[in-house]
């Protein structure tokens, strides 16, 4: 079984399409504390749902917490350029700095940004685009929006690779 670290804007689409829970039946899941602590909230419809998700998933097992350190941390940031620095989230770059240190695990965001820090950290080969995740394991795709897609991952993956190339 493979090993995915996901981004809070994952979680939070797949708890709207409601799909995180059947997700947890075929994946091992683990996240970054920042993304635990930004995953409050998620909408079905036009209600707005609030949500303990440290009560309801962590506390409970379903999903194995990681955290990075300050070296973890000043690791990764050293080797992203400027613009990517300045602009990620710090669920982004906590998440990116625990896949950084345990290879084991495969990426899902549709952050552009995290995306396309892949290709500096030499990770390329661990990210995946929502799409993907969901067809590994078993689970329909056809209510997925655009920055779910494989075509969007592979976008910005690939900018972030000639970025890498040109030496930003």
């Amino acid at each position: 079984m493979k090993l995915w670290i996901l981004d809070a804007d994952v979680i939070i689409d797949l708890l709207s399409l409601g799909v995180f829970d059947n997700l947890l039946k075929h994946c091992q899941l683990h996240l970054s504390t920042t993304v635990i602590e930004e995953v409050r909230f998620y909408k079905t419809g036009k209600a707005k749902i609030q949500i303990n998700f440290r009560t309801d998933y962590v506390n409970t097992r379903k999903v194995i917490e990681e955290s990075a350190t300050v070296d973890d941390l000043k690791e990764i940031t050293e080797l992203l350029p400027m613009a990517i620095k300045r602009g990620i989230g710090p669920g982004e770059l906590e998440s990116l700095a625990v896949l950084n240190k345990n290879r084991n695990l495969v990426f899902c965001s549709m952050d552009g940004l995290a995306i396309k820090s892949l290709p500096f950290l030499d990770l390329s080969q661990n990210g995946i685009s929502v799409e993907k995740l969901l067809q590994k394991s078993g689970i329909s795709t056809k209510i997925l929006k655009e920055p779910h897609m494989e075509q969007y991952f592979q976008t910005k993956l690939k900018d972030g690779q000639e970025l890498k190339i040109k030496g930003f």
